[in-house]
C-alpha cells in the first residue's frame, strides 16, 4: 500500500487569504453572481449562495513526463483555482492539491477517495468556518478542536465550487459517463443531453435546425443527470454543495484551438486558394501553392514578431479524408494561423469592396474574425474594439 498526500483545501484557503493576502473585490464577486443569474445560468439559479460567496474552480488533468533516466511517466494532478483571481502569471493562480503517477491509481477508486476528501473540505468552505468534526466523523486534532467553528478567513469569506474543469478524457475518467463519442445509436454522445451520433434525424447532435427536438433534450435537473449518466456509485463531486451538471466545463483549448480552429482555418485557407488569392489554382499544383502560402505565413509571423513552431503546410495537413479542409495544428500554432488568416481575409475583402463582393467571402471573414475574438476571450484578454473592413465592431 502507498500513502498519497492530499493538500487540505481549508488550510490552503486560510494560507492564501490570511497569510499571502489574496483579496477579491466585493463588487467583482457580486457582479459574477448577478451576471450568471441575470442571464439564466442554471447552475447559478440552482445555488443558494449569496452574492458575497467567492467562486472556486477544480481542475484535473493527466500529463506525460519524459526524463532521461525514468523514461516516460504519466502523472495525474488536481488543482484548485479562483476564477476571479487573475495575477500577471497564470501559474500563480493554480494551486496543486494532489498529484501522483497514474500507475498508482487503482481503477477509479483511488481518485474517488481523493475527491471524497476534497469535497468534504470544500463543503465546509461553503459556510466559511472550520469544521466541528473531522473527515468521516473522525475526532479533531488538538489544534483543529481549538479553532472549530471559527472563520477560516479573517475577512469572513465563504466559498463555493462553480467550475469543474478538464478535457473530455478527464471528465470521462472521473465521472464515468454512460455517454460516449463512439456509442453510435446506443447511448448519447454528450453528458448534458440526449443527442446521438447516429439514428433518426431529430435525435442527431448535428441537427441544428431552429426547431430541432435535439435542443430540447437537456437533462432538466441533477437527478436526471445522475440517473442517466452516472454509474450506481457516482463520482464524489456530485456531492459538492449545490452541484449541477453545468458546473462541468469543457477545456477551452480543446474546444477552440483544437476544435473550432481546425474547421475555420482549413475552410478559410481553401477558399482563398480556390479563389486564386495566393496564386493561380489547379488541383495538381496544390502543394506548390501551399509552399507559397507557408512562406507568406512565416513572413506574417516575422513582421508581427510572433514565435511559432508550425512546420511547412502539406496537402495532408490541410485536407483530410473526402477532401475535407481541416488544419490539425497544435493549439498555439492554430491560434497564430487564425490571426494570420483573419488578416489575409480582411485584406482580400477590402480588395473586393472595389468590385463585386461575394457574400461567401464576407461570411467566412466574419466567422474567422469571431473565432479570433473567441480565442482572445478564452485567453483572458479584454478587447475594446476590432477594426474590420473599414468598420469598427465593439465588443465587451
Amino acid at each position: 500500500m502507498v500513502n498519497l498526500e492530499v493538500v487540505d483545501p481549508i488550510s490552503l484557503i486560510s494560507y492564501l487569504w490570511n497569510d499571502i493576502g489574496i483579496s477579491i473585490p466585493e463588487k467583482d464577486v457580486q457582479q459574477y453572481w448577478r451576471h450568471h443569474r441575470q442571464f439564466g445560468a442554471k447552475w447559478a439559479l440552482h445555488s443558494q449562495a449569496t452574492e458575497e460567496t467567492v467562486p472556486l474552480g477544480l481542475y484535473g488533468d493527466s500529463v506525460k513526463v519524459r526524463s532521461t533516466y525514468q523514461g516516460v511517466e504519466k502523472m495525474v494532478g488536481i488543482f484548485l483555482s479562483c476564477p476571479l483571481f487573475r495575477p500577471r502569471s497564470c501559474r500563480c493562480s493554480r494551486w496543486l492539491l494532489f498529484a501522483c503517477q497514474e500507475e498508482l491509481l487503482y481503477k477509479h477508486h483511488t481518485l474517488d477517495c481523493v475527491y471524497m476528501y476534497l469535497v468534504w473540505n470544500l463543503n465546509q468552505l461553503f459556510n466559511g468556518k472550520y469544521p466541528r468534526h473531522g473527515f468521516n466523523g473522525a475526532p479533531l486534532s488538538v489544534q483543529g478542536a481549538a479553532r472549530a467553528g471559527d472563520w477560516v478567513c479573517n475577512s469572513h469569506r465563504c466559498f463555493q465550487v462553480t467550475e469543474i474543469r478538464g478535457d473530455w478524457a478527464w471528465h470521462k475518467m472521473i465521472f464515468r459517463f454512460n455517454s460516449s463519442w463512439k456509442a453510435g445509436s446506443n447511448m448519447p454522445v454528450c453528458f448534458k443531453c440526449r443527442a446521438y451520433g447516429t439514428g433518426p434525424t431529430q435525435s442527431l447532435y448535428y441537427n441544428i435546425e431552429e426547431n430541432s427536438p435535439c435542443w430540447q433534450t437537456e437533462y432538466a435537473n441533477v437527478a436526471d443527470f445522475i440517473a442517466e449518466q452516472c454509474p450506481p456509485s457516482p463520482c464524489p463531486l456530485v456531492f459538492l454543495k449545490y452541484f449541477h451538471q453545468d458546473l462541468i466545463k469543457w477545456c477551452s483549448m480543446h474546444t477552440l484551438n483544437l476544435g473550432l480552429c481546425y474547421s475555420t482555418n482549413g475552410g478559410a485557407l481553401m477558399m482563398l486558394i480556390e479563389k486564386s488569392y495566393f496564386a493561380s489554382y489547379q488541383n495538381e499544383n496544390l502543394q506548390d501553392i501551399l509552399d507559397i502560402v507557408y512562406a507568406r505565413f512565416r513572413g506574417f509571423c516575422k513582421s508581427m514578431r510572433i514565435t511559432c513552431s508550425q512546420p511547412p503546410f502539406t496537402v495532408k495537413f490541410v485536407l483530410k479524408s473526402l477532401d475535407e479542409p481541416m488544419m490539425t495544428a497544435k493549439a498555439y500554432c492554430g491560434r497564430v494561423i487564425t490571426e494570420w488568416l483573419s488578416h489575409e481575409l480582411v485584406l482580400a475583402t477590402r480588395g473586393l469592396l472595389r468590385g463585386d463582393l461575394e457574400t461567401r467571402w464576407v461570411c467566412v471573414t466574419v466567422i474567422l474574425a469571431d473565432t479570433r475574438l473567441t480565442l482572445e476571450f478564452a485567453n483572458a484578454r479584454l478587447i475594446k474594439q476590432v477594426e474590420f473592413c473599414g468598420l469598427t465592431m465593439f465588443t465587451a
